[in-house]
């Protein structure tokens, strides 16, 4: 049994602001409620810390609006993971055991959150909610109910991307993934799922980031003779991929399908148009039609002249998810905030879409399914969210959305460790 006396009997003294905890709970007038957030601010993933950012800050200017309890305030103190597990892991403890933050949301990497929900978040029972991670692994962490998260598994978008190839007519492709926990769960849940569909996956071939030649893994790949690479790369690592794979030849002897990290404006900006057309894809995608995404595009315009990804839509929920268990709890301490994070969003609960009007149902003690902008946020018991995926092809310059790809989720699917999962699809 994990003790953590010391540090929950300070915080728990200190609340929020320094007084102690009342009967009524730790909502007090005007005291500020310090979370945490470690993300990629640099590093191959620096765009989806950009768009994480963006997505934080819209939530946290609503919510403090509105107020946390009777006018107060919540902040966040901000890291950066630089997309490496031991630079997460560090960022992490600084903001747990210096700064005390009961509420971690991160990370953006799979493998940073597994990193610091494994060294940091899990022994000192402290929330940690992941904005962007996907891997299939995170669902089975032996983590006591302590890390959830607002984008949904690559389970899901694994077999998206395998039906995607499938409806091509590929029956032969090979998978190029980065060498971490967000790559070889996507893959294995893709071999899995394309089998399934009558397909093979003729090579398996993993890569590290940074480097400054993929020509061998490329080579590796070909030797297969797939018709089809199936990229799971990030962006940074991808844009040297499809430069050498041009320089190579390989664009034009197999199709290009790239995971959701292939869809980055870096990529674009710094690759040959002719490098990628014709590259199609999956992502995660938001129920575009929903009023709540609605308001969150003309909220997100506003405060930034640009158009949201999906992304910051997950960063938004996930900033949404920490505010209304902070909201709802009777103490400013991670075991008190897990145990109210889960039931703001509940199917049988009041739906809400708003703080402001979550923040009412909760005060007249009625319970609340918090309907997020970016989709379902109906956490299941392992803190896994459904998610809907759409398809997208790199046509005269740009990507170009196409329709929504029809994957079951209702059913068991792989999880890359062997395990069975299941999730409510929507």
């Amino acid at each position: 049994m994990r003790t953590h006396t010391n540090r929950r009997s300070v915080l728990k003294a200190l609340g929020a602001g320094g007084v102690g905890a009342t009967t009524t709970g730790l909502l007090r007038q005007g005291q500020t409620y310090r979370i945490g957030s470690a993300v990629s601010n640099s590093g191959d993933l620096a765009v989806y810390g950009q768009r994480h950012k963006r997505g934080m800050n819209l939530a946290l200017e609503q919510v403090n609006e509105v107020g946390i309890g009777d006018g107060g305030t919540l902040k966040v103190s901000v890291e950066d993971t630089a997309s490496s597990p031991q630079t997460g892991v560090s960022a992490a403890q600084k903001l747990v055991n210096q700064e005390g933050v009961p509420l971690l949301i991160a990370a953006v990497s799979s493998g940073v959150t597994m990193a610091i929900a494994r060294s940091v978040t899990i022994p000192n029972d402290v929330v940690q909610v992941s904005p962007h991670s996907t891997s299939p692994k995170i669902t089975n962490l032996q983590d006591d109910g302590y890390v959830l998260r607002a984008a949904p598994s690559d389970a899901f978008q694994g077999a998206a991307m395998a039906q995607l190839a499938l409806d091509q007519g590929i029956q032969r492709a090979a998978v190029i993934m980065v060498n971490n926990d967000y790559g070889r769960g996507f893959a294995d849940v893709l071999e899995t799922r394309f089998a399934e569909g009558g397909g093979t996956i003729t090579n398996k071939v993993p890569y590290n980031s940074g480097k400054s030649s993929y020509r061998p893994q490329l080579n590796q790949a070909m030797q297969s003779d797939p018709e089809a690479i199936l990229f799971v790369a990030y962006p940074e690592s991808f844009t040297t991929m499809a430069r050498q794979a041009f320089e190579m030849g390989i664009k034009d002897q197999v199709q290009y399908i790239g995971a959701e990290s292939t869809l980055a404006e870096p990529i674009k900006e710094n690759v040959p148009a002719k490098a990628l057309n014709g590259m199609i894809g999956t992502t995660p995608s938001a129920p575009t039609r929903n009023e709540g995404w609605q308001s969150f595009v003309s909220a997100f315009r506003e405060k930034y002249g640009q158009e949201p990804t999906v992304w910051a839509a997950y960063s938004y929920d996930a900033t949404m998810l920490s505010a209304l268990a902070v909201q709802k709890s009777s103490e400013f301490t991670g075991p008190a905030l897990k145990e109210s994070i889960y039931p703001v969003s509940r199917p049988e609960g009041k739906t809400v879409s708003t703080f402001e009007t979550a923040k009412s149902e909760l005060q007249a003690g009625n319970e609340i399914d918090y309907a997020g902008v970016s989709g379902s946020i109906d956490l299941n018991e392992k803190g896994d969210v459904p998610g809907t995926y759409k398809w997208w092809k790199f046509t005269n310059g740009s990507y170009q959305m196409q329709d929504f790809i029809d994957v079951k989720q209702d059913q068991g699917t792989t999880n890359g460790t062997g395990a069975e999962t299941t999730t409510q699809g929507q």
